[in-house]
């Protein structure tokens, strides 16, 4: 009897494997190529250009997805098979000649960075796409879209718990192996395992327990264990980040204070988890508890504040340092709340349009001369010629070095932007800019921020960043360094040793051939140094050290007199000569101290001065 019931239980799987092939042939194809294109890298089968490879294992990594919200879209229209499948591979080219051939505008050849953005902004909205390709074109039907992801999310959550399963068991097994027999597997071998059951095995029973049928009507009800989630955890925890919003923005009517810039973030989270319990609530919008009730109906008006918050965030940064991509994708949240809320408040949009207009958003910041990567080196780029420009160092379009002092705040901006557009791969920005200097900019020859100040006669400073939102005010970051402490005089210090400081930190230094102990402690909070011995203790401030080279505009490297602090107490002292030091200037104020520096420590009256 066990043995029938297992033959029959292994011949349903079979049937059930096979159904998932012939209904999604597209996806399946492209979760294939990737995989064996994985195998082809972990063994080094035959070569192949790495930006190529990855090119490749992006486009069937998202062509799945693609197909599948093709395949979806037509299955639930009750399309032909051949024009289905023919949909699905269209969808696949499309995404090919996007990733190969969709840059995000200039200079994104060969540009890693901006591949990663668009990629990331793609995949994003193409999974979104799958969630409601069978409603596109279709309203009325909230209820069947509601069931037909409560289904395919749980399928996914079920195929990613037996691929890590099988990985895991598999690797056990190759595992004992070694360990019993003393047999070798090879590292390639375990990579094999963990590539397959995540590439193949993981869509391939996800797809297997994709909804089917589109019921117009689904049934009453729904899990009990979903709504508990719902109305009895996310829809409480939401109303009071809400309320906490609310309560801010009233305080910024008594105040007049101006949101700072870490509310961005606030409302960011407040959108992203504000919107799942929307879209996990919405099925019980009319049977729920009051709490939840309340909820799904009025949940689109309370957006108001909100919105006014992060839009009011967002502008202030925008207008003092220009957009960059954390901001471009703050922008796109903005739009994203104003589009839900439009939608709902005008009854025009159903619950797909949760998704549809994130997705929406995302294709249209995914690649471009309107994706995130181009708007932002046009912004710096602007920004760098209106200061370039302010300081007489801007003819015909092209810069000019400096013949007249430049303040250090317009230094440090014109840094920042600089270092900004280099790191960020965006260098085509700056080849026309200067072009007439001394500046070479070809793939083969690196060139960073202090070669391009030097052609316009410029010197680093040791504060750089854009400011970030996020960060409450104007924050900056600071680098001080010392590349040549040696030669040193250590003659009668008892311990010279290297201290790295970050955090809160502790470290104890025994002095040779006695019982004495040194405890330094270190807190980067307040940049005080505290070094005892024997009940004596010195108090070094590092962070006062920091601010006064940031007053004085010392450069990134002051010189050996600039960074050698030093205190006594009693008969302990104590020097530290600072190799480096970095922290961050918030309105001014010295925060988060890190560095690292050589520690000469004594106890006595015979130790030199320095």
């Amino acid at each position: 009897m066990w043995q029938a019931r297992d033959g029959a239980l292994w011949q349903s799987l079979l049937e059930e494997g096979t159904r998932t092939l012939r209904r999604f042939p597209v996806p399946m194809a492209c979760a294939t190529g990737f995989v064996y294109l994985g195998l082809v890298q972990i063994h080094d089968i035959w070569w192949i250009d790495n930006t190529l490879l990855t090119h490749w294992m992006a486009s069937l990594v998202l062509g799945l997805f693609a197909s599948l919200a093709a395949g979806l879209f037509a299955e639930h229209r009750r399309w032909p098979r051949v024009a289905e499948h023919g949909l699905a591979v269209l969808a696949v080219a499309a995404v090919v000649a996007t990733v190969f051939y969709g840059g995000p505008g200039q200079g994104s050849d060969g540009n890693e960075e901006a591949d990663v953005i668009r990629l990331a902004m793609l995949g994003g909205a193409l999974v979104l796409l799958v969630t409601m390709a069978p409603f596109l074109g279709r309203r009325g039907l909230d209820d069947a879209f509601w069931e037909f992801n409560r289904a395919a999310w749980l399928g996914a959550a079920f195929g990613l718990l037996c691929a890590l399963v099988l990985g895991a068991g598999v690797s056990a097994v190759f595992f004992g192996i070694e360990t019993l027999f003393g047999l070798t597997v090879s590292g390639e071998v375990y990579g094999d395992v963990w590539l397959i059951a995540h590439g193949l095995a993981w869509p391939w029973i996800t797809l297997a327990m994709a909804p089917e049928a589109l019921a117009d009507e689904p049934p009453e009800g729904g899990p009990r264990w979903i709504r508990f989630l719902a109305g009895t955890l996310l829809v409480p925890l939401v109303s009071a980040y809400m309320a906490i919003l609310y309560a801010y923005g009233l305080l910024i009517l008594f105040t007049w204070d101006l949101p700072r810039g870490n509310v961005a973030s606030v409302v960011c989270g407040f959108a992203a988890v504000g919107a799942i319990a929307h879209l996990v609530a919405y099925r019980w919008r009319e049977t729920g508890n009051p709490w939840l009730r309340l909820y799904c109906r009025h949940f689109p008006a309370l957006l108001g504040v909100p919105i006014v918050l992060l839009g009011v965030a967002v502008g202030a940064r925008i207008a003092e340092y220009g957009v960059t991509e954390a901001r471009y994708l703050l922008i796109l949240v903005l739009l994203w709340l104003v589009l839900i809320a439009a939608g709902f408040l005008t009854r025009r949009a159903g619950l797909p349009w949760v998704p549809l207009s994130l997705a929406i958003l995302l294709f249209i910041g995914s690649h471009g001369p309107q994706g995130a990567f181009a708007v932002s080196m046009r912004s710096q780029t602007a920004i760098l010629m209106d200061l370039l420009q302010a300081n007489g160092m801007l003819a015909d379009g092209e810069a000019t070095a400096a013949t007249a002092p430049v303040s250090r705040r317009d230094r440090e901006r014109i840094e920042a932007v600089l270092d900004y557009l280099i790191s960020s791969e965006k260098r085509a920005a700056l080849e026309v800019l200067f072009a007439s200097l001394d500046v070479d900019f070809d793939d083969g020859k690196f060139v960073d921020t202090s070669d391009v100040l030097a052609a316009i006669g410029l010197k680093p400073t040791a504060v750089i960043g854009l400011g970030e939102a996020g960060t409450g005010g104007e924050a900056r970051s600071f680098h001080y360094s010392l590349y040549q402490p040696w030669p040193l005089d250590v003659a009668g210090w008892q311990v010279v040793d290297r201290v790295s400081f970050w955090s809160t930190i502790t470290r104890q230094l025994a002095a040779p051939g006695t019982q004495r102990e040194f405890r330094i402690a270190f807190f980067s909070d307040t940049g005080e140094m505290k070094i005892a011995a024997e009940g004596a203790e010195i108090t070094l401030d590092l962070a006062a050290l920091a601010a006064g080279l940031n007053a004085a505009e010392a450069p990134q490297e002051p010189g050996r007199q600039a960074l050698i602090v030093e205190g006594q107490d009693g008969r302990l002292r104590a020097r530290v000569v600072i190799e480096s030091l970095s922290g961050e200037l918030l309105d001014g104020d010295v925060t988060r101290i890190s560095g690292e520096g050589l520690f000469l420590l004594g106890w006595g009256d015979n130790i030199p001065a320095q």
